[in-house]
């Protein structure tokens, strides 16, 4: 799953909508209606209002990402939703002009199911993805339309919170070497009460470590060595709470 950005569609006068670009088909809309939707709730596991961006990457029957006017898209989410955006990274405990309800109108009738990715903001319209209290976490394969998605951000484990790391050293030909790019997405059962922890890592000459993952959990870890190599998964890699799990990797070029 790689999910990107793009805002294209009315949405609730709740809700401030971002543009932002994205690759999609010029011609007209490849669907005529566009009558379903998706909402629901969004907190930290702490319970605070939250400063977020949600990325949706909406598919159709045939598992084809789509945009908002129906249409095949790539590299970019299909839509963003920006919610509470004048509020830090830290949250707030106070109510006024915050909301835990978000909504997502006219998603096109071709829409079969969608993966959701959440980011801790903050303050501003274009503010920073910011983990300094709480950690990314995504929702997998929902079902279109669908009401009361639950998407909580997980408490870090410096801020009170229980997340884990992944950390490791990575060799190219029996040499130090910075990796292209590192991932990784909980494999856990998606639940509407279930937080799944997810992130991009950091990367080094020799290292790499991804942080603030929802713990007690296992891990499928994307690595890609070098720009344009094939990328290899590591399965079931378990993340304890406030603890750090090795997974070290070597490649021959």
């Amino acid at each position: 799953m790689r999910l990107r950005i793009r805002l294209s569609l009315l949405l609730s006068a709740a809700l401030l909508p971002v543009a932002l670009p994205a690759t999609q088909h010029a011609s007209a809309a490849c669907t005529s209606s566009f009558t379903k939707y998706l909402s629901g709730s969004i907190q930290g596991t702490d319970t605070h209002y939250v400063d977020a961006l949600v990325g949706f990457d909406i598919y159709d029957a045939n598992n084809i990402k789509i945009g908002m006017d129906g249409c095949r898209t790539s590299g970019s989410y299909s839509v963003t939703l920006r919610i509470n955006q004048n509020i830090s990274a830290y949250g707030t405990t106070n109510p006024t002009a915050v909301t835990k309800s978000w909504a997502l109108h006219n998603v096109p009738a071709n829409a079969t199911h969608v993966y959701i990715e959440v980011y801790p903001k903050d303050t501003g319209p274009y503010g920073l993805t910011s983990e300094v209290r709480y950690g990314k976490s995504y929702r997998r394969s929902l079902s279109v339309p669908l009401t009361a998605i639950s998407l909580r951000l997980p408490l870090i484990c410096g801020s009170g919170g229980t997340t884990g790391d992944i950390y490791g050293k990575v060799y190219v030909n029996g040499a130090p070497a910075t990796a292209a790019r590192v991932a990784t997405w909980s494999s856990a059962t998606d639940t509407n009460n279930t937080v799944l922890g997810w992130n991009l890592g950091s990367v080094g000459s020799g290292w790499y470590k991804i942080q603030h993952l929802v713990s007690g959990q296992y891990y499928i870890v994307w690595i890609t060595p070098w720009s344009g190599a094939a990328t290899t998964k590591h399965y079931n890699v378990l993340v304890n709470s406030c603890k750090t799990t090795p997974l070290s990797f070597s490649f021959t070029r």
